[in-house]
């Protein structure tokens, strides 16, 4: 393969153009304005309902006067029309669709496929009515179906849609002026047959004109009502509407509303709309003079400004301009931008306008040549150390296990930096940040299980000298649950090296601008080549590198941004404890939600899973010179777990209390998992920069260069040298090399797909990938090594039993994902135990294959 370091070099060449043309100073977020087509109706349309069906733009209904100076009921003209603008080709609305019956003044929400439309009212008053649209683009026609109707007549609501659960929020019952009802209704879209539930309101005033928004804080989905106008009767006996600012959030799981921080002015009637993973934006809309139709010849005071919402650190923030203020119009997501669909300008005076903002994040700052240097610098080290160690792979006992000459504290190291990895680096500061300290009791499995992999699991690895762990498998049980069990292995390590690989690309694109997808091709391309070339040895040395580099950067990020903090330590420690941000403990036997005994047994047998099943950690125990080194390597991983899971979740929160107080430098609309890499391009200083980004891809790729010479070290393993024994040693080596190029090439095809996925936190989602595709596989060990009564057939019956009970659980319970790991062990070891007890099968010999009949130390 003469022709990689050729390759190398000129990928390393890409990675520094692409960074080192970005001497200028990064771009700054922007938001811009355009108009899109009018609403073909001159006077304009007010209170219209508005959003997407199968990416056709679609408004309906509304309401205009036929007289601005008199908002008499007799003066409105309600409408029935239905205008569409069917694709992103097309740019003028089609027309000739109507409704059933004129309606206005209800609430829309997009599904995706359809547009439902609640409630709402015209001349004849309130109305009950669900309506759901459905465009069919290629009959070019709008499907009407009615959905159960509401409990009682309802408009100036607003509604919002959780999985499949729509719930609707305030509103006026009452066509006269009269005090308002709270109102907070659920509908399940896939149970419409139970019809509409009549659920608990939130703890302050009755209102109409108020937002209704869900939006995440974490990884768990919240209702949001905020503002609208109450009504009350003044001294004189009329009755008068109180514009409001106080706001609440449903949590769903217990069913409790809460009280967030109040806006900064009063916010009625403006349409709004959550943006990214944690912001809400509120355009416009009345921070004044009432609204009310018995308002005659008052004019509401009209904002111009986007206010916006941070779910995470519950704060409030203008961020820029409306070009026309509008009150009673909608917001609607569609084609990557935001639409404002018509809407009043002034009381009386609706417009057939339609307002079009998309949004540029920028980057956080100017990466600068300085750092550039510093991680291009990084870069080619690992390339030259992975020139330097294939000059030493002479066949595979080099490529996979570095000929068994590596120290016992390197492999320690090796462990542990590849248990670390970029999800520790990025996404559990932003698990913090975003929720608590709720997964920290994972601590304990850190700390028991590499106890139990000492004790019970390194004897067998070592002693049966394997390469694979998966050896084992076939001389326990037979040659199917081995190939199952690489099988299985190969597919959960393409999906981890593609999250991680996900990560920092993140970073790179936050810091520096540059295109996500083209920071994700120069990472995984430049990991892919120094891995093919320097085997499990370069592999090994470049996790020692990388760990140093993790832990001085983390350490130095965490003593500057606590400098950053108002208050130092002590106003860390008081903002943490005032919003609860320290919590670590959640009393209750609930399975659906991270509860201690979930966290703890769920974690446990995720960390079990990793240490005792997966191949990328036991080739670390096999690359010592002896059993007892490898021990060594282990404890030192012990030694260091409780310190650095303290260091990254005291960083996550210190980022909290950080963007709590200066929420003006979150962007809007970011990830979650670029709280971190935010920090760092915004407040670390120069050069310190690049090499905190240095330390963010040492963690990234001290998993990457792991995952992918374990897969090679599977594949070649367990299946071509399986079934084709009697070739020579290079052939091997280069089937190895090659099937590293193919895996790191796969694995930065599926990151690039996971930009396009929503993923609020990368770290729960590697939690639920290990449950899921992992945790059958422990079980096949646990069954081998333990047991003597487990026999092949019965132990694969128990592995697919575990799959597809998994896939049940995942489905059709709200079981939380933590736990998926241990559901998947005890089904695998249960379902595997008695199946061998009803099957027959023919023995086999034991000897050295459990724990009880193990072959004695020969080191």
């Amino acid at each position: 393969m003469k022709w990689l370091p050729r390759i190398v070099i000129c990928m390393t060449a890409i990675l520094c153009f692409a960074g080192c043309n970005e001497n200028e100073p990064a771009g700054k977020e922007s938001i811009s304005w355009e108009e899109l087509s009018k609403l073909p109706i001159a006077e304009g349309l007010s209170g219209a309902f508005a959003g997407v069906s199968n990416d056709a733009l679609i408004v309906a209904g509304g309401v205009n006067f036929s007289d601005a100076s008199d908002m008499e009921n007799e003066n409105k003209v309600w409408h029935d029309t239905i205008y569409i603008i069917p694709d992103e080709n097309q740019t003028s609305w089609l027309t000739g669709f109507k409704l059933d019956h004129p309606l206005a003044y209800g609430a829309s929400v997009s599904t995706g496929e359809s547009l439902i439309l609640i409630g709402g009212r015209n001349a004849e008053g309130s109305w009950d009515k669900v309506t759901q649209l459905t465009w069919n683009s290629e009959s070019q026609t709008i499907i009407q179906e009615s959905l159960p109707p509401l409990p009682q007549p309802l408009s100036m609501t607003d509604a919002s849609i959780i999985g499949a659960t729509l719930y609707v929020a305030g509103g006026q019952t009452a066509d006269e002026f009269v005090g308002l009802e709270k109102v907070f209704w659920s509908l399940e879209l896939d149970n419409l047959e139970s019809g509409w539930k009549i659920l608990d309101p939130w703890q302050g005033p009755a209102r109409r004109h108020a937002i209704v928004v869900s939006q995440n804080i974490g990884d768990y989905d919240y209702l949001f009502i905020l503002g609208g106008e109450d009504l009350t009767e003044a001294e004189d006996g009329t009755i008068q509407a109180v514009p409001l600012t106080d706001g609440y959030r449903y949590t769903l799981r217990n069913r409790q509303w809460d009280h967030i921080d109040n806006s900064p002015y009063p916010i009625t009637s403006a349409p709004a709309i959550a943006y990214g993973q944690s912001h809400i934006i509120i355009f416009s809309g009345s921070t004044g003079t009432s609204l009310s139709e018995d308002s005659r010849g008052m004019q509401p005071e009209i904002s111009h400004s986007i206010l916006v919402y941070h779910t995470i650190t519950d704060t409030w923030l203008e961020k820029g301009k409306v070009p026309l203020g509008v009150v009673r119009a909608e917001a609607v997501d569609w084609r990557g931008g935001i639409a404002l669909t018509g809407g009043e300008a002034l009381t009386g005076r609706s417009i057939p306008n339609v307002q079009y903002m998309t949004h540029d994040a920028g980057a956080g700052a100017s990466f600068g040549i300085i750092n550039y240097a510093t991680l291009i610098i990084y870069m080619m080290a690992l390339v030259y150390m992975g020139f330097y160690f294939s000059k030493r792979e002479k066949g595979t006992d080099d490529y996979f296990l570095a000929g068994r000459r590596i120290p016992w504290w390197a492999a320690g190291l090796s462990v542990l930096g590849t248990i670390l990895s970029a999800l520790t680096y990025i996404a559990y500061p932003a698990m913090v940040y975003s929720m608590d300290w709720f997964l920290y009791p994972t601590v304990v499995g850190l700390l028991l299980c590499p106890i139990i992999i000492i004790y019970f699991y390194l004897p067998f690895f070592r002693r049966l000298n394997i390469t694979s762990a998966f050896e084992y498998l076939e001389l326990r049980f037979n040659l199917p649950v081995r190939l199952y069990g690489s099988a299985q292995f190969i597919l959960f390590q393409l999906v981890r090296i593609s999250i991680i690989l996900y990560l920092p690309a993140i970073v790179l694109s936050t810091i520096t601008g540059i295109n996500i997808y083209v920071c994700i091709l120069s990472m995984g391309l430049l990991s892919t080549f120094y891995t093919v070339l320097g085997g499990i040895e370069a592999v090994v040395w470049t996790d020692v590198v990388q760990v140093f580099i993790f832990f001085i950067g983390i350490i130095i990020a965490l003593v500057i941004i606590i400098f950053q903090i108002d208050g130092g330590v002590t106003g860390l420690i008081d903002i943490g404890m005032a919003k609860d941000k320290f919590r670590v403990i959640y009393w209750d036997w609930d399975m659906t939600y991270p509860t201690l005994w979930v966290v703890i047994i769920g974690g446990g047998c995720g960390t079990l899973i990793q240490y005792s099943s997966d191949q990328s950690q036991i080739q670390r125990y096999l690359t010592t010179k002896d059993e007892k080194s490898a021990a060594k390597g282990l404890w030192l991983n012990v030694a260091a777990t409780i310190p650095l899971g303290l260091l990254f979740y005291t960083m996550g929160t210190a980022l909290y209390a950080f963007y709590k107080t200066r929420p003006e430098l979150l962007n809007l609309g970011m990830q979650n998992d670029a709280i971190f890499p935010l920090f760092v391009a915004q407040k670390i200083p120069v050069g310190l920069a690049g090499f905190l980004i240095a330390a963010i891809f040492s963690a990234a790729m001290s998993s990457l260069d792991s995952g992918m010479n374990s897969m090679a070290t599977v594949f070649v393993t367990d299946f071509y040298r399986r079934f084709k024994p009697d070739k020579p040693e290079h052939t091997y080596l280069n089937i190895a090399r090659w099937f590293t190029l193919l895996t790191g090439l796969s694995a930065t095809v599926v990151s690039l797909y996971l930009v396009t996925s929503d993923i609020k936190s990368a770290a729960l989602l590697f939690s639920a990938a290990v449950g899921l595709f992992s945790s059958g596989l422990a079980g096949l060990f646990i069954l081998g090594m333990f047991t003597r009564r487990a026999k092949g057939i019965g132990a694969f019956i128990g592995a697919l039993v575990s799959v597809v009970a998994l896939y049940f659980v995942k489905v059709h319970t709200p079981i939380h994902f933590i736990l998926y790991a241990f559901i998947g062990i005890v089904v695998c070891v249960i379902v595997g135990y008695l199946a061998s007890l009803f099957i027959p099968e023919k023995s086999k010999s034991l000897k050295g294959l459990t724990y009880y009949t193990m072959l004695p130390k020969t080191d």
